[in-house]
């Protein structure tokens, strides 16, 4: 704390703080700025760090919430595909025996 000769070895970084009726200029050395600015980089990097992490664990949720989607789709159409197809075949079995009773039918009246 300085309260009238400016010290060459400090930052002109001050704060008048009024104390008992005194202003009092406060000045920070260049050791404790740099250690403050420092600090707050440190933190703002964590903060980005967290951000970051953050957003890749949701666009992980996101993907594999995608992929389950598109899994449950793809096994609902192979299920329709398959009742489809078994509808198709039930529809030739019936053709083929139409056919073959109506050649019986003929054969029978020759």
């Amino acid at each position: 704390i300085s309260i009238s000769n400016y010290d060459y070895a400090t930052i002109p970084r001050s704060k008048s703080v009024g104390f008992m009726g005194v202003f009092v200029s406060i000045y920070y050395s260049s050791q404790m700025y740099q250690e403050a600015e420092s600090r707050i980089r440190q933190r703002q990097e964590q903060i980005l760090r967290d951000r970051e992490e953050r957003k890749q664990r949701e666009e992980e949720g996101l993907r594999e919430k995608q992929q389950k989607e598109v899994h449950n789709c793809l096994r609902r159409m192979e299920g329709e595909l398959q009742q489809r197809e078994e509808k198709i075949r039930a529809l030739e079995e019936r053709k083929v025996l139409c056919i073959v009773l109506c050649v019986y039918i003929i054969w029978t009246e020759l």
